[in-house]
């Protein structure tokens, strides 16, 4: 049976029940088997009954329905707002997006596209965690992260894992249509309801999520426009304003030159994720006892060693050395063994939360790392931005790699196919934990 007809069979049998009694009241007082002092006036008895009778019945009726919508209402699976989020002027038009047109009975799709390292993700979990978002969308809001290599194998396992959370029972059924279909089903249940699909690579990965459409409403992130249907809301997520972008580069520092901070603005291009690179080593300078105007220069100058062309971020082809540029000014503030251990993890998977406990066990195995020594790592690269720690249920860590950042660890770390981290399977417990990954293909 399912959860919608066992509540209709519930609501049944308790509005029988008040119906018994309601109408036996009356029955008796009609018949004048109840004392005179009641029956005498019959008229007002069986109006009042009659009145009593049908705000039992709807009471019955609505109870279970409140019970359930103050349930539903705390379902918000999503992501935690980045730290130090700075406020974007694209955050507006996001909300609008969602939360416009209420009147239409068929969900609306938005999508957010641009490159890596714009803050796509960052916009869509603020937007979600917005008041105004959180109120219009009554039935609660769950996200899905899909990444470039999943596949449609994969991307069922996703859908049966959001299923099973909105039902708390896992689908038996293995075909991804109907799959997809059910999930549409359960979200329309619950009412209005948004399901934010992260990091689309292709219109396979997206197709499967597009029936909640039908009566939900989808928020997709994406660097490839073309993977969008027709007829989708599409907001750009590009360079931040210079207002914005002058914020995050300053943020937690001393005010510096201006014409420094219009350098750094100029040779970082207003890309965030660059941005915030920079921010988080000046930060550390300063901490250090650096000027920060000294820093600053220092930093211009270590990022222009690739040349003004290099850091244009309106040029695609240049990216990727301009990525270089700054992670490596990042990864200079570390000494030479912290910043191989950084590049290791980018053996790993992309688009997945890693448990610090692996973490551990690889640099255990590969530089032999203690406990505290990995976690003060950790700790040291998320202060540098270079990845982000954050707690999992409240009790468990995990680390997590922008996928751009994970990119250059691959493609920096040329890892000997001798040495323990390719292919390398590590023992814990009597298990044997596996390294998915590019690098970590060859057993």
């Amino acid at each position: 049976m399912t959860r919608r007809k066992k509540r209709a069979a519930d609501t049944a049998t308790g509005m029988l029940v008040v119906l018994t009694i309601a109408v036996g009241l009356p029955v008796n007082v009609v018949s004048d088997y109840l004392p005179s002092v009641l029956t005498d006036h019959k008229a007002a008895w069986i109006a009042g009954l009659a009145t009593v009778t049908v705000a039992a019945v709807w009471l019955t009726w609505l109870a279970p329905r409140l019970a359930e919508r103050r349930a539903r209402g705390k379902l918000f699976q999503v992501l935690p707002v980045p730290k130090g989020w700075i406020p974007r002027g694209e955050l507006d038009e996001v909300v609008q997006a969602l939360t416009g047109a209420g009147s239409r009975t068929v969900g609306v799709t938005t999508a957010l596209w641009g490159a890596g390292g714009f803050g796509k993700t960052s916009l869509a979990v603020v937007a979600c965690h917005d008041r105004r978002v959180r109120r219009y969308f009554s039935g609660g809001t769950v996200w899905a992260t899909v990444g470039q290599d999943r596949t449609g194998a994969e991307i069922a396992d996703v859908i049966r894992s959001i299923c099973e959370t909105l039902s708390a029972e896992t689908p038996q059924m293995t075909d991804l249509q109907q799959l997809s279909h059910h999930l549409a089903e359960l979200m329309a249940e619950r009412g209005r309801m948004l399901l934010v699909v992260d990091d689309v690579w292709t219109s396979a990965q997206l197709e499967p999520f597009l029936a909640v459409v039908q009566r939900s409403r989808l928020l997709v992130t994406t660097r490839r426009p073309r993977t969008l249907p027709g007829g989708v809301v599409k907001i750009d997520v590009d360079a931040m304003t210079p207002a914005v972008a002058v914020r995050l580069l300053g943020r937690n520092l001393p005010i510096m030159r201006a014409n420094l901070r219009r350098q750094l603005l100029e040779v970082t291009g207003g890309w965030p994720l660059l941005l915030a690179l920079v921010n988080a080593r000046l930060v550390e300078d300063v901490s250090q006892g650096a000027l920060v105007n000294a820093a600053a220069e220092q930093a211009v100058a270590r990022l222009r060693q690739a040349g003004p062309a290099a850091l244009d971020i309106t040029d695609s082809g240049r990216r990727e050395t301009a990525v270089k540029a700054t992670i490596d000014y990042s990864l200079e503030a570390l000494p030479g063994e912290r910043r191989e251990r950084f590049l290791e993890l980018g053996i790993f998977a992309e688009d997945v939360d890693v448990p610090l406990e692996v973490a551990v066990l690889l640099w255990r195995g590969t530089a032999g790392l203690t406990l505290e020594q990995s976690q003060t790592l950790c700790e040291e690269l998320a202060g540098l931005s270079l990845l982000s720690l954050r707690w999992v249920d409240g009790k468990h860590q995990v680390v997590a790699l922008h996928d751009v950042l994970r990119s250059f660890a691959r493609s920096e770390h040329a890892i000997d196919p001798k040495r323990p981290v390719r292919g390398r399977l590590i023992h814990k417990n009597g298990e044997r934990c596996r390294f998915f990954g590019a690098s970590a293909s060859a057993e």
